[in-house]
């Protein structure tokens, strides 16, 4: 099984402000993937409670 995920962001009052979201969710997006990874491989035990 494949899962994607895309995130589209548009129309950001400044530089500033679309630069510092990029910045978290691109950061945000890669610990999303090794989370997603890791559960699918170890299964929902691996998985830490929220």
């Amino acid at each position: 099984m494949c899962t994607e995920l895309t995130l589209v962001a548009t129309n950001f009052p400044t530089l500033i402000i679309f630069k510092h979201l990029e910045f978290y969710w691109a950061r945000t997006l890669r610990i999303l993937k090794q989370y997603a990874e890791r559960y699918d491989r170890l299964g929902s035990e691996a998985a830490p409670s929220i």
